[in-house]
This record gives C-alpha cells, sequence and structure tokens, in this order.
C-alpha cells in the first residue's frame, strides 16, 4: 500500500489537465470523468479529527469524487485524543475473504475498489474479452485500395473475418475500421448497433503483436484513444464521440421505434437496415397508423393517408436525417422538436 502527503492529490490532478490529449477540453473533462484516479480507493489516516475536516472541506475529496477515485473515511488512529498509549485499530480494508476457485476455497486480501473500465465494459457484448479471433468480423470503410488488401491478410493472419467490401450494413460486423467517421451506412448501421469502430491503426499494431489487441486504445470517442487519433473537427468529432457512448449502451438506439417509411426507392432499403440495427422495427403501410414514427421526404413522395390521420394517431412525421441526427447527437434530439414543418402544427392540435 502507497501512502501519500494530500499535496499529492493536488498533484496528480493537474497533472492530468495537461497529458497530452489533444482532442480533450473542459466538456470532454465533464462528459467522460477522464478517471485520473479510476484504479485506486483513497482513507485518511493520521490525521487528527480537526484536521480530517479540513481536508474534507476543501477541493481535494471533490477532485476524488469527481475522477472516479472511491473516498473511505475509516476509523483511524487520533493523535490527539486520550488513547495516545493504546495501539492502533487495524483498518478492516485487510480483511480477508474466501472466494470459490476450482472447487477449492482460497484466501485473498479484499480488494478495496472496482475497476472503472472494466464496469464501463462488463456487459459489452462485443467486448474483446469475450470475443475470440474467430468471433471479429471486420468491415472496411474510407479505406484506400491498397490498405484494404494488406488489412484483409493481417486479419486472415490473425484468424479473424473480413466481411465483403458492400456498401450495405451486415449484422454478424463486430469491427468498423475506418480513417475517420464519415458519415455512411455502414458507420450509422454500427453506432445504432453499437459495435466496435476502429482506426487501422488496430490492425497494423496487431499484426506487429501478432494477435488482436484489446480495442479500447483505437476506438473512437474513447477517452484512453486520444494519442493514437487523428485529428477531428465540426461533426467528425460527434461521431466519434457517438463511437464511444452507442458501443457502452450496446446499441439497441431504435429498440424502442416502429416505423414507416415513405421516401426515394434508392433510401428505403438503407433506411431499413439502418432502423433494425438499432432494434427497430419497420412496418407495412396497413399498419402506419400503428406505428411510433413515420419518415418522409415530402416534396418526393406522395402519402398514402391524410397527415391528419397521422396526427390523430401520434405517430411523428419526420425527415430521415433525424436517424443520422438522433445517433449523432448527445442528448439525442427529441422527436417532437424535429417534425417536418408543415405536419408540426396539426400534431400539435391534436396532442391538446
Amino acid at each position: 500500500m502507497k501512502v501519500m502527503t494530500a499535496g499529492w492529490i493536488d498533484a496528480v490532478f493537474t497533472a492530468s489537465q495537461h497529458s497530452g490529449l489533444t482532442h480533450a477540453n473542459d466538456y470532454d473533462f465533464a462528459k467522460y470523468k477522464c478517471p485520473v484516479f479510476y484504479n485506486l480507493a483513497f482513507s485518511v489516516s493520521g490525521y487528527n479529527s480537526k484536521k480530517k475536516e479540513a481536508l474534507k472541506s476543501t477541493k481535494k475529496l471533490k477532485y476524488i469524487e469527481d475522477n472516479i477515485m472511491s473516498y473511505s473515511s475509516v476509523p483511524q488512529y487520533d493523535r490527539d485524543s486520550d488513547e495516545t498509549n493504546s495501539p492502533p485499530k487495524r483498518n478492516s480494508v485487510h480483511a480477508r475473504k474466501y472466494v470459490q476457485t476450482g472447487g477449492k476455497e482460497e484466501s485473498q486480501p479484499r480488494v478495496g475498489w472496482e475497476d472503472y473500465v472494466e464496469t464501463l465494459e462488463k456487459n459489452s457484448k462485443e467486448s474483446s474479452s469475450e470475443n475470440s479471433a474467430a468471433e471479429k468480423c471486420f468491415v472496411l470503410s474510407n479505406v484506400s485500395d491498397d490498405l484494404k488488401v494488406r488489412y484483409c491478410e493481417i486479419v486472415d493472419r490473425l484468424g479473424g473475418n473480413l466481411l465483403n467490401t458492400s456498401q450495405c450494413f451486415q449484422p454478424q460486423t463486430t469491427h468498423l475500421i475506418m480513417e475517420s467517421p464519415l458519415r455512411s451506412e455502414k458507420l450509422l448501421c454500427c453506432l445504432a448497433s453499437g459495435k466496435w469502430i476502429l482506426t487501422p491503426r488496430y490492425l497494423e499494431d496487431s499484426a506487429e503483436r501478432k494477435m488482436f489487441l484489446p480495442e479500447q486504445e483505437y476506438e473512437f470517442g474513447n477517452p484512453f484513444s486520444a494519442n493514437k487519433m487523428p485529428r477531428l473537427d465540426g461533426q467528425l468529432v460527434q461521431y466519434a464521440q457517438a463511437a464511444y457512448r452507442w458501443r457502452l449502451k450496446q446499441g439497441g438506439a431504435f429498440r424502442h421505434m416502429k416505423a414507416t417509411l415513405y421516401v426515394s426507392d434508392k433510401r428505403v432499403d438503407s433506411l431499413r437496415r439502418l432502423i433494425q440495427a438499432g432494434g427497430g422495427q419497420v412496418l407495412n403501410d396497413e399498419d402506419a397508423l400503428q406505428g411510433t414514427h413515420c419518415f418522409w421526404e415530402d416534396s418526393r413522395v406522395d402519402m398514402p393517408l391524410s397527415l391528419e390521420d397521422f396526427a390523430r394517431a401520434g405517430v411523428y412525421l419526420l425527415p430521415p436525417v433525424y436517424l443520422a441526427d438522433y445517433l449523432r447527437q448527445e442528448p439525442p434530439p427529441q422527436p417532437q422538436d424535429c417534425l417536418i414543418p408543415v405536419y408540426k402544427p396539426l400534431y400539435e392540435n391534436a396532442s391538446r
């Protein structure tokens, strides 16, 4: 166990603000709570009661709470008490517990913390610790033809699968490799379904190590990957952040959606795949009024029902771009704020 002075908290926290995270700003730190203390447990020792209270009143403990470090005010030896001649009481952090391993009980020290990253990742169905190399199904996007050949060889050599280079999303995808998070069907479907979205450097470094590496340091938007990311701006930053956010949520972006599509023929299949990738349903025309959402290209496609019918049924009538905006923005936009302009007054009147 390391014993530090209280000034150590200030020093580590200050250093973390200058750690070379090229894309991190105040919003990033507030949003992701970059866990500079994430794997530590903390207790106060060697302070009398007055000094303990003084320490609590400073910003030091707030640094700890805001940065994923656990604080425990355990009973300690008080130098100003009448018990100066008594031996200090042992802290319960040294208690031992029994764990079952392979049918035999073993004793081990109790660990006073839970790893922050494990907490975030443990329920991820695409977690690298749960998938063997053979279960990794890669798709490439926004990658040059020469590199596609090289990456295909790397994936095959390491025992993974590289899916065909069709522009369409394939549900068995587990990893999307791309130079930058440019909007495409593959990107949007991988966001909606919570897949890994990684830079090509993941494959390069894996080839060098002759094994598939943990993905976190190569994932767009992951706080631990900032030093390995290309420089992004504008909506690319939002899509990068969305990649990390939706993977932690394990996808299901549209799981509560029952939608109908009134769009041009060239877009209908792509939008259907996107909604289904996010766990939503696409209804037939005869069930349109039983749905929750309707996506309409109002200048191109005629509606089989009147707008008043949709309004009375409480269906959200939205432009198709709402799906991409919902995945990209945080918090996601509310559908009632994005209704097609000609429909909005009808919906509001029917809702009164």
